[in-house]
């Protein structure tokens, strides 16, 4: 989760529920994965987003539009990691994809 105030309110807003977890166990993080259609635009984010991963019969192609892992580029752990990313897609644009969604 996390928490946020303005400097002229003192009260601080605490946000623990995220999108697609209402009545499960109250999660103080979400998932950083995010689901793409085929032209790369977001379609879901976070819990939802691994709710509808395919299966183990899954079909590969629909695989392609998961992106999981893409902050580990934020620091040197994608060179000890072999992480995946949809074709054409990169891990700036991932990362932004996600910051927006959070702030929705």
């Amino acid at each position: 989760g996390f928490t946020y105030g303005h400097v002229d309110n003192e009260n601080l807003r605490i946000n623990e529920e995220w999108p697609g977890e209402k009545g499960t166990v109250v999660q103080f993080k979400t998932n950083t994965v995010l689901q793409y259609d085929s032209d790369l635009n977001v379609e879901s984010w976070g819990f939802p987003a691994l709710s509808k991963r395919p299966k183990k019969n899954f079909d590969i192609n629909e695989r392609k539009y998961v992106a999981e892992l893409f902050k580990l580029h934020l620091g040197d752990l994608h060179e000890r990691h072999e992480l995946y990313l949809p074709n054409g897609l990169n891990y700036k644009k991932a990362i932004v994809d996600y910051l927006h969604k959070l702030g929705e």
